[in-house]
Formats: C-alpha cells, structure tokens, sequence
C-alpha cells in the first residue's frame, strides 16, 4: 500500500529530538525511533511490529541523575491484546509509556511523555490493519519552543497528509522529510 517515511530532528539548549517512521505496504511494518537529550537525561522508544502474525516490540531507556528504566516486550499471535503501562518519578523528571495492540486488524498505540524542568515529550503512534492508518503526533516544549508533528496515511489510496509543523525560540534546527 506504500511507503511512509518521516524524519525529525531539533536541536537546541533543552537537546535533541529524533523521530523515524517508516511504514511498508500489505506486510505493514511499523518502526519508530525517538531519543531526546538535555538535562533531564535520555529517553529513547523503539517500536516495531511486524505482518499478520504481529510481532511488537518496545524498548524504553532513561538516564538522568536518579536512575535507568528500561523496557522489552514482544508479543506474538493473530488475535491478543498486549498492554504494558510504565512510569517513574523523580526529583528531574516523569516517564510514561503505554502500549497496546490489537489482533489481525491490527491496532498499535504507543504514548510516551516525559516531564522536566526543561521540557515534554509526547509521541502517539496508531496503525489499523490491511487498510492501514498511520498516525503520528509529536509535541516538544521548552525553553526552545514547541514543535509539534502529524501524520496520517490511508491504506491502498494512498494518501499521505501533514498537518501543523511549528517550532519557536532563539536557536535550534527543525527538519522534516516525507517520501
């Protein structure tokens, strides 16, 4: 049904956003990476998930002043529900990841925000069956400003849209690619 690609980056004094998502016809792999880097620390989510037979994966990791969180999870099977819930605080931050994924049809949600003094990460991905619908949102706010993402793709008609890209404040690059 196509290929959707994007890629995002934004550099500046609260660090580095990274965002990739690729997504291939009736085999429907998707795969996101994100990392961001500041004071705060490290968050970074990798996703894949792969065909009729669903493999998810996520792989959550967050370095900072108080400790490391990290998260592996797969899930194989035609019809079942894979939820994983994952949150930790303290004094420079909070991490939060929830996941879901459903059967043949095919649902794959991922949310992620991350809270610190200097900024919030948001990233919410989902992706319906043979059809196919692709999503992604992706806010950042900081002392750099806002950036914010939108994605959407539609099945065999292949459409692709792209909705608002904003980013404000004194420095930084925002780059946004789509094939």
């Amino acid at each position: 049904a196509g290929l959707l690609y994007c890629s995002i980056s934004q550099h500046g004094p609260a660090g580095l956003l990274y965002c990739s998502i690729s997504q291939h016809g009736s085999v429907d792999l998707l795969y996101c990476s994100i990392s961001q880097h500041g004071p705060a620390g490290l968050l970074y989510c990798s996703i894949s998930q792969h065909g009729p037979a669903g493999l998810l994966y996520c792989s959550i990791s967050q370095h900072g002043p108080v400790d490391l969180l990290y998260c592996s999870i797969s899930q194989h099977g035609p019809v079942d529900l894979l939820y994983c819930s994952i949150s930790q605080h303290g004094p420079v931050d909070l991490l939060y990841c929830s996941i879901s994924q459903h059967g043949p049809a095919g649902l794959l949600y991922c949310s992620i925000s991350q809270h610190g003094p200097v900024d919030l990460l948001y990233c919410s991905i989902s992706q319906h069956g043979p059809v196919g619908l692709l999503y992604c949102s992706i806010s950042q706010h900081g002392p750099v400003g806002l950036l914010y993402y939108s994605v959407s793709q539609h099945g065999s008609v292949d459409l692709l849209y792209s909705s608002t890209i904003s980013q404000h404040g004194p420095v930084g690059l925002l780059c946004c690619s789509i094939t």
